[in-house]
């Protein structure tokens, strides 16, 4: 939260809405506290996560996961837009450009997963063609009014429940076999998630990106810490995690410090850091 509203430049006014199976009141708090530092609007739902217990989940994910395919529901008519964004992320750069693509004629935007590429056999479990873009749902811009007149999230639940056993990624997996051909892609600088940067610190995987994937590495707009490992852990490998915690002492929660790394955790983590270094210097 405190990422968007730092590096948001247009007077656009910013409403949260926080989706949660059970909030503390003191995290509801410091949450109210960040949002009336800079004018912008809380609104906090609990659901009934019950429905969900017999959902399938991928690795390290927690039925949380599947809460987004509430937000129709959740949300009343009048919001004919919205901007989901996993926690597990920081913000860059103005959100508002991101906000302000056109997906009028489709039930969201998204940034393409180059991940599933070593998946083998994921898009054909997903009755999805071969070489049709599969997305990954951490950053989703959703046409709130074409997506509840055609019941999308019901349709997702409805498929993943027909297809629990071909499932790999919960919720995301469901998104796509279902939007497939009917979401807009925006540039990937908008999602820079951890295979992005796997691949970008390879050489024979960095030559192989796009320019634009190649862009939006070296200037994300939003960096998404995807896989077990997160900022708040110190065996985190991603890079950002130092301006993770740039935002982070501007919050309530300021002087948090992660457990620490077990030896092995440490030497991984270095070893990276000394790969982007070296990467760095030849790019």
């Amino acid at each position: 939260m405190t990422s968007i509203l730092h590096n948001k430049k247009a007077s656009t006014p910013v409403v949260f809405h926080v989706i949660h199976d059970s909030l503390p009141q003191y995290e509801y708090d410091n949450l109210k506290q960040i949002t009336d530092t800079y004018g912008a609007a809380l609104v906090s739902h609990a659901v009934e996560s019950t429905g969900f217990n017999t959902l399938p989940l991928g690795p390290y994910l927690s039925k949380a996961a599947y809460y987004r395919l509430l937000i129709t529901k959740i949300l009343p008519p009048s919001i004919k837009k919205v901007l989901y964004l996993d926690v597990d992320l920081i913000v860059r750069s103005d959100i508002s450009e991101l906000w302000h693509t056109d997906i009028s004629a489709h039930y969201a935007a998204a940034i393409e997963d180059i991940g599933i590429e070593s998946k083998a056999g994921l898009r054909e479990n997903l009755g999805m063609p071969p070489r049709e873009p599969y997305f990954n749902s951490g950053v989703l811009l959703i046409n709130t009014t074409k997506w509840r007149a055609d019941s999308i999230s019901s349709k997702v639940i409805t498929f993943i429940n027909d297809n629990a056993g071909k499932i790999r990624f919960a919720d995301q997996d469901g998104l796509n076999a279902i939007l497939w051909g009917n979401w807009v892609a925006v540039h990937p600088k908008w999602n820079v998630y951890k295979a992005a940067f796997r691949k970008y610190y390879k050489w024979r995987e960095k030559r192989k990106l796009s320019n634009e994937l190649l862009q939006a590495v070296k200037n994300p707009g939003i960096v998404h810490f995807t896989g077990p490992l997160k900022p708040w852990h110190d065996s985190c490998l991603m890079p950002y995690v130092k301006e993770y915690y740039f935002y982070l002492a501007m919050t309530p929660w300021k002087g948090y410090q992660a457990p620490r790394a077990t030896m092995h955790q440490l030497y991984r983590k270095y070893r990276q850091r000394f790969r982007r270094y070296i990467m760095n210097l030849l790019d």
